[in-house]
């Protein structure tokens, strides 16, 4: 398992910068080796080859993730927003006067956490794994990925919430792909990992792409000023004179007005 080549100019990601970005998720402070060997025994190696695809289109946060802490961070989420959205979906069923019980939703994942997959078996592991792929060949943020699934599955009137296995079918990942790039209409989501900022720049090939797609980003925001705030002046990803060629000056002025 290794990280794209784009990205080989750059540090590796280490715990503080990991827990700095993600919060302090379960094996986030352990070597990503041991995870991997654990990975490796229960997912078939055509899926665990798969990775390297992937790395080229994940979300930015995490280009310099290696795949064992990169699995553990999307398993944290899946143990922790299925609580969150199990409940809404009984208050979904209560609203509609539903006699599915609770034991319907599959309550027994309120009892797993990241640290304890490896109780799962070999199914729920490799569906966990594929389901993160997807995520990473689609270039969506994981909680992001899950939640848009979690809220498909409630306005279909899923029976359950989707397990692992069940988040990377090609109908599920067309539905969250959509309602990401529709979420990303109405707001501006950019990355936050150090790299990005403009007294980071290496002209690594990573930090070129990213600022060309922030660029795409601020185009189709028509060149919100509090999205030009965020990414010119306040935590600086983009040269002003960047910005400059692409937006007025009278929207560089509002934009530098909100960071006062």
């Amino acid at each position: 398992m290794t990280a794209s080549s784009n990205t080989s100019a750059l540090t590796p990601d280490d715990a503080q910068m990991m827990i700095t970005l993600h919060g302090n998720f379960p094996c986030s402070t352990q070597p990503a080796g041991g995870i991997e060997g654990l990975i490796a025994a229960h997912v078939q190696k055509r899926h665990i080859r798969d990775v390297s695809d992937a790395y080229a289109h994940r979300w930015w946060d995490y280009r310099l993730m290696a795949p064992g802490h990169s699995f553990m961070l999307f398993a944290h989420h899946y143990y922790s927003l299925f609580k969150v959205y199990a409940k809404q979906l009984l208050a979904h069923r209560r609203t509609r006067n539903s006699t599915q019980g609770v034991g319907a939703i599959g309550m027994g994942e309120f009892y797993f956490t990241a640290m304890t997959i490896w109780e799962r078996d070999r199914t729920h592991i490799s569906g966990m794994w594929n389901a993160m792929l997807t995520a990473d060949a689609l270039g969506i943020p994981y909680d992001h990925y899950i939640r848009l699934a979690f809220q498909i599955a409630i306005d279909t009137a899923w029976k359950r919430l989707p397990r692992p296995n069940q988040l990377y079918s090609d109908k599920m990942a067309a539905q969250v792909l959509y309602a990401w790039q529709q979420l990303c209409k109405d707001r501006f989501i950019y990355a936050k990992h150090p790299i990005y900022r403009l007294d980071r720049y290496e002209g690594a090939v990573v930090q070129d792409d990213y600022r060309d797609w922030l660029k795409d980003q601020l185009y189709a925001h028509r060149g919100n000023p509090r999205a030009l705030a965020q990414v010119v002046y306040q935590a600086p990803q983009l040269p002003e004179a960047d910005a400059a060629q692409m937006f007025s000056d009278y929207a560089l002025t509002r934009a530098k007005r909100l960071t006062v």
